[in-house]
């Protein structure tokens, strides 16, 4: 899989607290990815297999601050229970109540090389989407 391109309708079953995050310099956050902060800066980046990322949630709008400077515009994240691609359908039944890593902004796999948790598999549905439970 790749970072997505476009915004994405990402299904929730429970949506949990919603909080604002300043996006970091020349970063473009899609409605309905996964969102990280970096632990450097604290600035909110599109999640990633990406060393000092760790998730907060899903945005709910997209955000441009691709020509702007750290912290010049804030996104929303919403905490909750989402339904993600899952990467290479590496995620199976026997992966439930383990957590799941971050493959890019909107897909999870078992493990990773960096091991950036995105939540806890809740379950999987026929159609082959991962419901991952952030902290809520």
């Amino acid at each position: 899989m790749a970072n997505l391109t476009a915004d994405r309708n990402t299904a929730a079953k429970t949506l949990g607290r919603r909080i604002s995050l300043k996006v970091k310099a020349a970063t473009k956050i899609f409605a309905g990815s996964i969102v990280a902060v970096e632990a450097a800066t604290g600035f909110a980046v599109p999640a990633g297999d990406v060393v000092g990322h760790q998730v907060v949630g899903r945005a709910e709008e997209q955000v441009d601050n691709s020509a702007g400077a750290n912290g010049d515009k804030e996104v929303r994240v919403s905490k909750g229970v989402f339904k993600w691609v899952n990467n290479g359908s590496a995620v199976v039944q026997a992966t439930i109540g383990d957590s799941v890593m971050a493959a890019d902004d909107n897909s999870v796999k078992p493990t990773s090389t960096n091991s950036i948790a995105v939540g806890t598999c809740d379950s999987i549905d026929p159609d082959g989407g991962i419901w991952v439970a952030t902290l809520l």
